[in-house]
């Protein structure tokens, strides 16, 4: 990192004076010297060994060591020296896992059998001898060997040529990144198939629902099913654990973070494109057609493919919430393919070893749209056409440009926080990455507000990530939504994980069975197209500020279509969304002003007259109400009532202490209600929506967001009190249409009178859930007499347990209230909510929320 090693070598940039303008300048901060050519800086110091095959990569040296593959001692067969170790499946070509060699006793011996392995599957592949295993991806594995095969070989048949178009050359990075992910996927299907299967699971797996990798692999009940299924027949006996295990060391050393480690130093960016041998290509791909994925006539199938159409609908929910909500924003596709080339390969973002993979995968995505044909999912007609990318072209644009971008952000990382060992992949440490936010405790995530385990001085806190002030802006939103959020995409993680289809072809299922979970809604490649925009900006807008000897870089402003993009999966934003859309639910029972008009006719049933907007609509002969019941029905709503405007209180009490400026649609619709001025509630409900780019420009209150718990409990909350109000309106209006037609029941009629006399308790029940639901969203509520966000940021933890509880409580409470509006039961809807108020947790928080607007009356005065 010195001065003296950034001279010797030349500029990344071609064209450095053209692309230092820009109209203003960023502060100025340390400099790595080079690092975004770290590898061509290694390569002048040594060009053979080790280090001479990795010039572009960030690989420490004993990683090096692990994945250096030494060059063929002779251009044609197997090098002599090989001992005859590996064996293979006479049938299917795969990797023979009941007569693997003993396990190493080091890592270091490991590495160097998998790599002899490996030269093994070069030549298992060369040969045409290499068939994948059913389960998931088959498909994919079959294409990967077709094309490995064809670039390996020397020359191809004219078969091969006619089906170019199909079956594109593929690198030796893509078919490692691809294999490794198909990896991934059917050990975790065989997994869920042993836990489905066997209730004994092993101890350290507690939770088979969403294990962890690393447990997974060191499940013997896996390798178990991995050896047992090996047998050419699907009744295969399954050999004693113990065996079994010792067996299948070759798929755990190939990924262990003290060996080679492959999924990791790929998919995080380490190991360029241009590394990777044809050896390791060959591995992972042998390893992953060996792993069986298909169970016959069982659960499992269904089980596994179940899971694959829970990842696709969740893609194809992110990308139409990111069109609803940046339709405008996201640039042209013509825009985007006329100067994407240019930009990537102008700019020294990306570091020279990934610049043209960056820019081959952003035109390929954007090239052309892929025919989509029908078997039951696209459509009817078998030529139908979607303007969408192709789930191959999906995957590899993110396959290449993620890893690409992680570590080019990675980089400018280390030279903002002065921490150069971030840099590289070292064996058993944990990497910096740009997602894996579920982890910040226990290593840097690139775009997260503080760092993991740095120590400043005598604090104790988590040094500040000064990365994030030099993004622009409208990017950091982008990456954090697309990379970071709970219920966002995590894109990169979503397909590094092979949770999703690769192909059109690609079938989870057994024959007969394709296409049982084969859905319409899929995704449209929305968050996708929105990194690439994203990584068009960063490279257009970054600046190699190196014009003397203490370096630096930035980011200049740049007017794109993205500068105005609006977070989507932020915690506080998908609540605030869930509010409007239950606002709006809310408004449609105030307006509808529904009545009934009572008139004793002295018998043993009343006349009712039902009126709409104070027009009648229908008159009905019901049995009356015994006194207590009516007694009891408006003592529960002046409690409810009550409640409410304690509630408004603190509500208001809190916007007043935040200083919340967005127009508040919520409070006036309970200011009205409160003041029974049932036509002030008809406004604009989407008031109390936040425009998404300024709540997150705050990054404290950000962080706080995220490190809290039961957040998504607010929204689900919201997202039940807007169908408890559509359905409370749908249960009387469905009561009248019965009655107008002279088909309701005595019990009906009752029904209907008791709905519509309980309106205004409903309404009041559901207005305080959504001012809970506004007042919870913030820790703010749990500790009044703070003085910064750091403060909040210290809450102890018994504090923190405490607004997880509430939250929790108010879901509860929404799912109660939406339950029995649900069975068009209004009364007992009530009945619960007073109920939950008179308990001990209900008067709890209560007088929370009157200390909280006492707290914040006594602060402004």
């Amino acid at each position: 990192f010195s001065a003296g090693m950034r001279a010797a070598v030349p500029s990344p940039s071609p064209s450095r004076a053209s692309l230092r303008a820009g109209p203003r300048r960023a502060r100025r901060v340390p400099r790595v010297a080079n690092c975004w050519t770290m590898g061509a800086v290694v390569a002048t110091n040594a060009v053979e060994g080790t280090l001479g095959a990795f010039p572009n990569s960030a690989l420490a040296e004993d990683v090096q060591s692990m994945l250096f593959v030494a060059p063929r001692e002779s251009g044609g067969n197997e090098p002599d020296h090989d001992p005859p170790e590996w064996r293979f499946k006479p049938m299917h070509g795969t990797l023979d896992w009941r007569d693997t060699p003993n396990e190493p006793p080091s890592a270091v011996e490991a590495a160097e059998s998998l790599k002899r392995l490996g030269r093994k599957c070069v030549l298992q592949i060369d040969c045409n001898r290499l068939t994948p295993k059913r389960g998931a991806h088959e498909a994919t594995l079959a294409k990967l060997v077709f094309c490995f095969r064809k670039q390996e070989s020397n020359s191809a048949d004219s078969t091969e040529e006619e089906d170019t178009d199909h079956h594109p050359t593929l690198t030796n990075y893509q078919v490692l990144t691809t294999s490794v992910s198909v990896i991934e996927r059917r050990c975790v299907d065989l997994f869920l198939a042993s836990a489905f299967a066997d209730d004994d699971e092993d101890e350290k797996t507690k939770n088979p629902g969403k294990p962890l990798f690393s447990e997974i692999l060191l499940s013997r009940n896996l390798s178990a099913m991995i050896v047992g299924k090996d047998g050419e027949t699907t009744d295969a006996s399954i050999p004693d654990n113990d065996v079994t295990f010792a067996s299948t060391w070759p798929l755990r050393k190939a990924l262990h973070p003290l060996c080679l480690n492959l999924r990791n130093v790929t998919w995080h960016g380490f190991l360029a494109p241009g590394d990777v041998s044809p050896e390791l290509a060959a591995l992972a791909l042998v390893l992953a057609c060996s792993i069986p994925g298909s169970w016959s006539s069982s659960d499992f199938d269904l089980h596994a493919n179940a899971r694959s159409s829970r990842e696709t609908q969740k893609l194809a929910r992110c990308d139409d919430e990111v069109f609803d909500k940046n339709e405008t924003s996201l640039p042209s596709r013509r825009e985007l393919r006329r100067d994407i080339e240019q930009t990537v390969l102008g700019s020294s973002f990306f570091s020279p070893g990934w610049r043209d993979t960056v820019s081959n995968a952003c035109v390929d995505f954007l090239s052309d749209t892929e025919r989509i044909v029908g078997d039951g999912y696209t459509g009817n007609d078998g030529d139908f056409e979607k303007q969408y990318p192709s789930r191959w072209d999906t995957f590899q644009f993110i396959a290449r440009v993620a890893p690409a971008t992680e570590h080019a952000l990675r980089v400018l990382y280390a030279y903002a926080n002065d921490a150069p060992e971030v840099i590289h992949a070292r064996l058993g440490a944990y990497y910096a990455t740009l997602d894996g936010y579920g982890q910040a405790n226990a290593h840097d995530v690139l775009l997260h507000p503080w760092r993991a385990g740095v120590i400043t001085g005598a604090d104790t806190d988590r040094a500040r990530n000064k990365f994030r002030d030099e993004l622009p802006q409208h990017a950091l939103l982008v990456l954090r939504d697309l990379c970071m959020r709970d219920k966002g995409p995590s894109l990169r993680a979503t397909y590094a994980h092979g949770g999703l289809p690769f192909l059109e072809t690609d079938t989870f299922c057994d024959e007969g069975d394709e296409g049982v979970f084969r859905t319409t809604n899929e995704s449209r490649g929305a968050c996708a197209y929105l990194f690439l925009a994203a990584v068009r900006d960063l490279c257009a807008a970054f600046r190699d500020d190196g014009d003397d000897a203490t370096g630096g870089f930035k980011f200049v402003e740049l007017n794109t279509s993205l500068t105005g993009y609006k977070t989507v999966f932020h915690p506080r934003i998908r609540v605030q969304n869930a509010l409007t859309s239950a606002l709006t639910s809310l408004v449609e029972v105030q307006i509808a002003e529904h009545e009934c008009r009572v008139l004793e006719d002295g018998n043993s049933e009343t006349l009712v007259t039902f009126c709409e907007r104070s027009t009648p609509r229908v008159s009905f002969h019901a049995k009356p109400e015994s006194p207590e019941t009516i007694t009891t029905a408006k003592e529960d709503e002046a409690t409810l009532v009550e409640v409410c405007r304690v509630v408004l209180s603190a509500y208001e009490a809190k916007r007043s202490q935040t200083a919340d400026q967005s127009r508040d649609a919520l409070g006036s619709i309970a200011r009205a209600f409160l003041a029974g001025e049932a036509h002030a509630a008809d406004c604009g409900t989407r008031g109390n929506e936040k425009s998404g780019s300024d709540l997150v420009l705050d990054h404290d209150f950000e962080s706080i967001e995220e490190v809290n718990s039961g957040i998504e409990c607010l929204r689900q909350a919201a997202c039940e009190v807007k169908v408890a109000c559509e359905k409370h309106v749908g249960s009387i209006e469905r009561l009248v249409q019965l009655t107008e037609r002279r088909a309701a029941r005595s019990g009906h009629r009752k029904r209907l009178v008791a709905n519509v006399t309980a309106v205004k308790a409903v309404q009041a029940a559901s207005i305080v859930l959504l001012l809970l639901v506004d007042i919870f969203s913030d820790d703010f509520a749990f500790s009044f007499s703070v003085e910064s966000a750091e403060e909040i940021r210290d809450m102890p933890d018994d504090l923190r347990t405490e607004a997880s509880a509430a939250r929790r409580r108010v879901l509860l409470s929404a799912t109660a209230l939406r339950a029995a509006c649900s069975e068009g039961n209004a009364r007992q809807a009530v009945r619960g909510a007073v109920d939950g108020w008179r308990q001990n947790a209900g008067k709890a928080t209560l007088r929370t929320l009157q200390e909280m607007g006492r707290t914040y009356q006594v602060d402004d005065a």
